[in-house]
This record gives C-alpha cells, sequence and structure tokens, in this order.
C-alpha cells in the first residue's frame, strides 16, 4: 500500500520503508513484468513448501507488525517475511528474492550485490526482534535463478543500531513528505478558489449526472454511467472527480482508448486550470511510442539511450527543467530524452508521479502486460480516483489481455527454424509442433465445413482439451 496519514498516525509497509530505487538498480528485465512475478512467485512457494518438508518449526510468510512513536506521530509498520525458523534461543527468517541472470553472472553474486533486499531482510530482523522480546535474530538472504533454478544463500550480518540509524533516517524522510504534502493540499485548497468551474452551457442531464456522481464519490462507491452521445460526460464526470480530488489529495487516472476523448479531457482541464496552478495533466503514451530506437528492446548491451541512465540523467538536470515546463506533452518529453541521448520512456517513467492528472489508454489499468507498476505502485489504486471511458468495452478487451492467440502462421515459422536444430530439447519441441499442426488441420476443417467461402478462421480452444493432447 502507499503510505498513508490519518492524523497523527502513519501507516505503511515495509516496502515502503526501502524509499526510491538504488542508483543502481536495473531499470528493465529480459523477461516482462508479469510473467516475472509469476514466476518469482511460484519459484517461492516451491522453496517454502520444500523448507516446511525439511523441518518442522519453519513457519511461511509471517506477518510483521510493529509501531513506534517518531516526533509527534506514530509510525505503524507492517509486512510479510517469506520464512520464518523458530528455534529456542534465536529466531532465523529468511527472503526469497527471484533474479534473472546468466549461470556466469549468477555465480559472482555475493552478500553485498542487491543492496535494496539486503536492506529490506535487515529491517524485518530489527522490527521481529522487538516483536519477540529482544531475542537473537539470524537472517539469511536466499537468491533464486530463474534462468537456471539455481539458488545462493547469504548469511547477512545484522548489527541493530546501524539498522536503527538507517529507520530513523527513513522516518525523517517521510515525515517530512507527509508534511509536505499536508502543506500542498492547503496550498491547492487555496488555489482552487481561482478556478473556472462553470460549464459552457446548461444541460440537465449533465448537470444531474454530475449531482449523482458527486453523491456517489462521497459515499466511497463504485458508479456506471451510461448516458446519450451530446449529454457532456467528460465534463460531467471530470469535475466532481477534481472536486474531490482537492478535498483528499488524491491523483487521477482518465482511462480512455480514443484520442479524441483523450485531447478532449485535456481541454476540458485547460478550460477549468488554464495555467496549471493547481491540476496538471499529461497524456501516458505506450513505451514503444516513447522508444528511440527503431526496434523497441530494452537492454543496456543493445541501446545507448539506458546505457548509464541514472547516473546520466542527473547530471542532465533534464527532469528539474521539464517538470517547470507547462502543458506538456509526449513530444517535448520525448525530444528532450534524444537530445540529451537518454532514454525518453525512462525519462517519461520518472515523470510522471509529477502530474495530478493522468490520460491514458485503458490498458495502464486492466492489462497485466502494459500496467504501470511504477505509477499506481506494487499496491494497486489506493491514491488514484478511476474514470473508465467505454466500460462496455472492458469484456471483450479482458478476454484479450488473458487470452493467448496462436496463429498457424506462427507455427509454420516455429517449426522451420527447430528443423534447423541439433539436440534433444529441439527434437521434442518438434514432436510439439507436429501435434499443433494437426491440431490445426482439424480446425481447418471444421472450418471450412461451417464456414464456407472464409479464408480464416478463429476458434477458442479449451485449454483443459490441450493440456491432454499435449500430456
Amino acid at each position: 500500500m502507499a503510505v498513508k496519514r490519518d492524523g497523527k498516525d502513519i501507516y505503511l509497509t515495509v516496502r515502503d520503508l526501502m524509499g526510491p530505487a538504488d542508483n543502481d538498480e536495473r531499470l528493465v528485465a529480459s523477461i516482462p513484468l508479469p510473467q516475472r512475478g509469476k514466476m518469482g512467485r511460484q519459484a517461492q512457494t516451491y522453496l517454502q513448501h520444500s523448507h516446511r518438508l525439511q523441518k518442522s518449526l519453519f513457519v511461511s510468510e509471517s506477518i510483521v507488525n510493529r509501531s513506534y512513536s517518531f516526533r509527534d506521530a506514530r509510525f505503524h509498520i507492517s509486512g510479510r517475511v517469506d520464512g520464518l525458523y523458530k528455534l529456542k534461543e534465536r529466531l532465523e527468517l529468511e527472503e526469497i528474492k527471484s533474479v534473472v541472470l546468466q549461470p556466469a553472472e549468477f555465480n559472482k553474486l555475493h552478500a553485498g550485490s542487491y543492496p535494496r533486499f539486503n536492506n529490506q531482510l535487515l529491517f524485518y530482523a530489527y522490527l521481529l526482534q522487538d516483536m519477540n522480546d529482544g531475542c537473537e535474530v539470524v537472517p539469511y538472504l536466499r537468491l533464486f535463478n530463474l534462468i537456471d533454478d539455481r539458488e545462493k544463500v547469504f548469511k547477512l550480518d545484522y548489527k541493530r543500531q546501524e539498522v536503527e540509524r538507517a529507520l530513523l533516517k527513513r522516518f525523517e524522510q517521510i515525515y517530512a513528505l507527509s508534511a509536505e504534502r499536508q502543506k500542498s493540499n492547503l496550498r491547492r485548497s487555496r488555489l482552487a478558489q481561482t478556478l473556472n468551474f462553470d460549464l459552457p452551457d446548461k444541460r440537465a442531464p449533465q448537470e444531474e449526472m454530475m449531482r449523482r456522481v458527486d453523491e456517489g464519490l462521497e459515499q466511497g462507491r463504485r458508479m456506471m454511467v451510461s448516458a446519450p452521445t451530446g449529454t457532456g460526460k467528460t465534463a460531467g464526470a471530470l469535475i466532481p472527480f477534481l472536486k474531490k480530488a482537492l478535498k483528499t489529495g488524491q491523483k487521477i487516472f482518465f482511462a480512455t482508448s480514443r484520442t479524441d476523448q483523450q485531447n478532449q479531457v485535456l481541454e476540458t482541464l485547460r478550460r477549468i486550470d488554464p495555467d496549471e496552478k493547481v491540476f496538471r495533466s499529461y497524456i501516458v503514451s505506450s513505451a514503444a511510442r516513447m522508444c528511440a530506437n527503431p526496434i523497441y528492446f530494452c537492454h543496456e548491451s543493445f541501446c545507448p539511450f539506458i546505457e548509464n541512465f541514472t547516473k546520466r540523467l542527473e547530471q542532465s538536470a533534464l527532469l528539474e527543467k521539464l517538470n517547470a515546463q507547462k502543458s506538456l506533452n509526449r513530444e517535448d518529453v520525448y525530444n528532450a530524452g534524444v537530445e540529451k541521448k537518454l532514454c525518453p520512456l525512462e525519462v517519461n517513467n520518472k515523470l510522471l508521479k509529477h502530474f495530478d492528472v493522468l490520460v491514458g489508454d485503458v490498458n495502464y489499468v486492466f492489462d497485466p502486460m502494459a500496467s504501470r507498476k511504477n505509477l499506481f505502485g506494487r499496491e494497486g489504486f489506493d491514491e488514484w480516483l478511476l474514470i473508465i471511458d467505454e466500460a462496455h468495452g472492458l469484456l471483450e478487451r479482458g478476454r484479450a489481455y488473458l487470452s493467448v492467440e496462436v496463429g498457424r502462421g506462427e507455427v509454420d515459422a516455429l517449426q522451420l527454424n527447430v528443423s534447423l536444430k541439433d539436440g534433444r530439447v529441439y527434437g521434442k519441441l518438434a514432436a510439439a509442433l507436429e501435434l499443433w499442426q494437426k491440431l490445426f488441420d482439424g480446425w481447418e476443417q471444421e472450418g471450412r465445413l461451417h464456414h464456407e467461402g472464409q479464408s480464416d478462421y478463429a476458434f477458442d480452444v479449451d485449454v483443459l482439451t490441450l493440456l491432454e493432447t499435449f500430456r
């Protein structure tokens, strides 16, 4: 979850204690994040299960909760450590992390290779020690390589005083950010008096919609609105959401796939707040459109724009320059990134958190392959108000997001490629591809029988049937 403040109580997770990503943290990975996340969870579950079988004292996913006073506030920290051995005289805790490395790189790893992993584990050790009357704690970091299923385990050196200093430093940062946010919300509330929420023309259906949306937002309800074209749905939804955001300090994501609708949202915002005194707005573009290379492939060995990115970005002061610019758009960010030889996509990602209203495709909310984890955070949309345009189309889009489409041409190309390879694994793959061709033959016959005159056929395939075929 995001850090939350309620009066003098501040609620956060152990992950929130980590702060912004370290400079040496990798920006990109060779495996897309949804697949990598799923593979990591599967590896974690496997290791936890193995430990339970081997050692009866092992407890997987132990809950951690602890509160501390700091200045005039109370910090409430929660988390979940991957594994815990409850021994008679001490606690041994274990954090499992997955990595994607070539075997030679994995062999070179040492206890200090991932400072961020270490810091998270040491914070867990500190909290668990306080929860268990100061007993001895011994932290272990277990790294699991998704490339070849190899493991490495490192015993970390736990020094309580050093961890406590790091914890207090992070408290100070979070406290200052929380105080600044409260001041910012007060400034926004004062500036909001200058905004023009009046509609250009009065429409009874639109005013009724705004009233109902207002009521729903105050009650914390999800709403679905259906109205004819020309009702003024964009302004009718946006204005109540802007007023709500002023009260709560939340941000707004307006999800729409239509370019004309995205531009209409910005036009409405610019009419309400022409100088962006309160609401900075921006249209989020796809990764492919922001890529400065002819081929969209993010890797330091391939792309000079991503090489040594963090250090060069700091030296360029590009973020500060772009943040000071009014009515910023994709072209501005792209051109500035290319000029400085910095990845426009990563510059774009760094900027997103500075906007109050973002407009973008519904993919960024619903598609697990495209969703902006660096934008919404790992825990979802707590800090966001969501407006979803054309919601009636989500069912089909959802099916497309979560369904795999395989064409015969793809199988043909793969089969040709495999036929040129030697090795046992390629032999098994070739046999599997032959089964695919037989399935396609059957579907083609069925298509010709039931869809005479068509040259292409699409079939929904039962997954259990596929599994039985390839068993």
